[in-house]
């Protein structure tokens, strides 16, 4: 396993950065060799060191903004990911950006999903991809993730 971690640094991020995670192994991506190695009666768990993910949790590389303090071992992010139509319907739970808004310079129309907050090892952080973000975004993140919290 490479610890990515080691590389970045504590003043690398910064809480609201936009980081690449690595989420996990999909089970799908393993079910045959899963099957197989089963009937040995050999799998293990370390080939897939950031975890097995099931159906529809987020999985491989995403990009992600950070929530919590720096210097935890482990931190709370939400993912970004491709824009679908649907996720218009929850506005109060995704942030639609558009492929320039905030000066994120993405390469798609993308969504926070808010209600995709993880916690996560550090060690997961595989790369910083901006270190700071607009503050706007980074207080309607904030807002929208205490305001899940309050209506729960």
């Amino acid at each position: 396993m490479n610890m990515f971690n080691k590389r970045i640094k504590l003043y690398d991020i910064e809480i609201g950065s936009l980081v690449w995670v690595e989420f996990g192994e999909t089970k799908h991506i393993f079910l045959k060799q899963m099957e197989r190695e089963l009937k040995e009666e050999c799998f293990s768990l370390d080939d897939c060191p950031h975890g097995l993910n099931l159906l529809h949790e987020f999985s491989y590389y995403h990009m992600a903004f950070l929530l919590t303090n720096k210097v935890n071992k482990v931190v709370a992010v939400v993912p970004v990911t491709q824009y679908k139509d649907r996720d218009n319907n929850y506005s109060d739970v995704n942030i639609i950006l558009e492929k320039n808004d905030f000066g994120l310079n993405l390469v798609k129309k993308s969504t926070i999903k808010l209600d995709q907050l993880r916690f996560i090892d550090k060690s997961r952080i595989v790369k910083v991809e901006k270190k700071y973000i607009n503050k706007t975004l980074k207080h309607l993140i904030l807002k929208k993730v205490q305001d899940m919290f309050k209506h729960a």
